[in-house]
């Protein structure tokens, strides 16, 4: 089976059958799919592989719940792909705002989807970048401060 097989496939069987695979380039392309059901993106999002849980973080098709489960990854990096998901739930990017890492912070700052409350709270935050982020995503928000 192809990489370009994957990439270019709209049959969820096909791809539920190549998630099964070891070949990395594989579950990145199933990963990356559109079509991949969520099922599938959740079942992945276990792997043992962080470049697959970061791949499944960035998905459109990712359910919130799947995103929640990824916000606890051991791996910077993954959570860093949560907090830049459209999808993540407010509750989720809450949780993520107290991260350790300076680079999940800033994506949760960036994240238009945070809530103003997480916002404001972020613009106290110990490092300059994240209070600019925050600050920038508020103004976008609420262009005229009237929030």
């Amino acid at each position: 089976m192809s990489v370009s097989v994957i990439e270019n496939t709209t049959f969820p069987e096909l791809l539920e059958f190549a998630s099964r695979s070891e070949d990395i380039s594989i579950l990145l392309a199933v990963a990356e799919n559109v079509y991949t059901p969520t099922e599938v993106l959740d079942r992945l999002s276990k792997n043992m592989l962080t470049c697959v849980r970061e791949a499944i973080a960035q998905s459109y098709n990712v359910s919130a719940a799947t995103l929640s489960h990824l916000s606890g990854d051991e791996d910077w990096v993954v959570r860093h792909s949560v907090a830049c998901n459209p999808n993540t739930s407010n509750l989720t990017l809450d949780k993520l705002s107290y991260d350790p890492n300076v680079n999940v912070r800033v994506s949760v700052a960036y994240n238009q989807n945070t809530c103003p409350v997480t916002l404001k709270r972020l613009l106290q935050d110990r490092e300059e970048v994240v209070r600019t982020t925050a600050q920038s995503t508020l103004n976008v928000l609420d262009p005229f401060g009237e929030g």
